[in-house]
């Protein structure tokens, strides 16, 4: 897009706005790959003479198109014969020198030729010679006509043809009519001159001349119609005689824009700390053996007698003795549960035998002399007998021996056999 004083950018935030004034040439745009919604204001020119004012067509883009053409209407002009405005409008009439050329249509377009329009806002039609009517107004589906003064106004294009140029007064030519894209020429005779049609989608027709000096004179062109493509344009609204002057376009669009990646956050890496209960370091503890071991000193299972399966597995029962302490009876009873409540001692066999032991040693010194004499063979469990049993059996047994002993000795052989 070339530079120009008629071109203007301003962005705010992600919101941007463009406006092309007239520059007298078709100029090119090329949206940003990042622009959406894109809406658009275009107006027509207005007519030479003061005419009638340009049209407005409001929309959007369907989908925003890469690349579009962009071309400004042209105010008309005020003399005989006079140039229309650039883009379409109409030569105005003669010969009075006064006459008001039509003003040029504003588009928008895919390419540079006229069939490439996607949207045309109409050109108001030139003002007539003398005291002529005002030329008709530009934009809509059908142009506004000129006024009729002695002479008669030209007509307003419309979608499908240019507006019918005005009939004279008296000697004269007559105005010719609208085209597509090109407004008609205004008529000419000795006095009044028409005006020139607007120029559009179908430009209006020319206003008629006048040869009489009284009255109303010439008649005024007719305005250009406007024009949108249904397939590519949405949300049209259309507008009559809004501009006066030159032309303008305006494009309001948005940009996206993108975000910038994050970066990750370290801390999140690891766990936070809570101030409250910082971490701790674990430490295992693991037991010792006592410092000075002594006999009153809980051994392990393992060390007070052999495991049931190395009995078993032995040839030949074993025999020990074991001397318990009081204080490991008490150190026992007094042991907790799984709950912390003292549970009642287990009774075993190796509890039975020192109840017996005690028993005996509580008797007069000569049987307990005898009984600490015994070596009590530990039994296997699997015996139909118990240890204790085969005690108290050798005990009685011995007894019987001792009181025997002791009669025959008194009494002798005879006397001992007949008590």
């Amino acid at each position: 897009m070339p530079a120009s004083a008629a071109i203007a950018e301003e962005c705010f935030s992600d919101q941007c706005t463009i406006t092309f004034g007239y520059t007298g040439q078709i100029e090119q745009l090329t949206f940003p790959a990042n622009a959406i919604n894109v809406r658009f204001e275009v107006f027509g020119a207005q007519g030479g003479k003061s005419g009638g004012a340009g049209g407005l067509v409001v929309g959007e883009f369907v989908e925003v198109p890469s690349i579009i053409y962009i071309t400004v209407g042209g105010a008309g002009g005020s003399s005989a014969f006079a140039e229309g405005g650039f883009n379409g409008g109409g030569t105005s009439g003669g010969s009075a020198g006064v006459e008001g050329s039509g003003g040029g249509a504003s588009d928008i377009r895919l390419g540079l030729s006229l069939s490439s329009r996607i949207v045309v806002a109409g050109g108001g039609g030139g003002r007539g010679s003398g005291l002529g009517s005002a030329g008709g107004a530009g934009g809509g589906l059908v142009g506004v006509a000129g006024r009729t003064g002695q002479a008669t106004g030209g007509s307003g294009g419309s979608q499908d043809a240019g507006g019918a140029g005005g009939l004279p007064n008296g000697e004269g030519v007559s105005g010719t009519a609208g085209d597509w894209g090109v407004g008609g020429a205004g008529g000419f005779g000795p006095l009044h001159g028409g005006g020139g049609g607007g120029g559009g989608y179908y430009g209006g027709g020319g206003g008629g001349p006048d040869a009489e000096e009284c009255c109303t004179d010439s008649g005024g062109g007719g305005g250009g119609s406007s024009y949108t493509d249904a397939a590519l344009i949405s949300n049209v609204v259309h507008s009559q005689g809004v501009r006066a002057g030159a032309g303008q376009i305006t494009f309001s669009y948005q940009l996206i824009v993108p975000l910038e990646p994050t970066p990750p956050n370290e801390d999140l890496l690891t766990p936070p700390i809570d101030p409250t209960n910082p971490p701790t370091e674990e430490t295992v503890v693991t037991p010792t053996a006592p410092a000075n071991p002594t006999e009153n000193s809980v051994r392990p299972p393992d060390v007070l007698s052999p495991a049931p399966e190395a009995l078993a597995n032995h040839g030949q029962a074993q025999v020990m003795t074991e001397v318990v302490s009081p204080k490991v009876a008490s150190n026992q009873s007094n042991q907790a549960g799984p709950r912390g409540i003292a549970e009642p001692p287990k009774e075993t066999d190796s509890d039975t035998e020192t109840s017996a032991v005690d028993e005996i040693l509580q008797r007069p010194s000569d049987l307990q002399q005898a009984a600490q004499s015994v070596v009590v063979p530990v039994q296997n469990k699997k015996q139909p007998f118990s240890s204790s049993t085969l005690f108290a059996g050798l005990i009685g047994l011995g007894l019987f021996a001792l009181i025997a002993g002791l009669v025959v000795a008194r009494r002798g052989v005879p006397g001992a056999i007949s008590s």
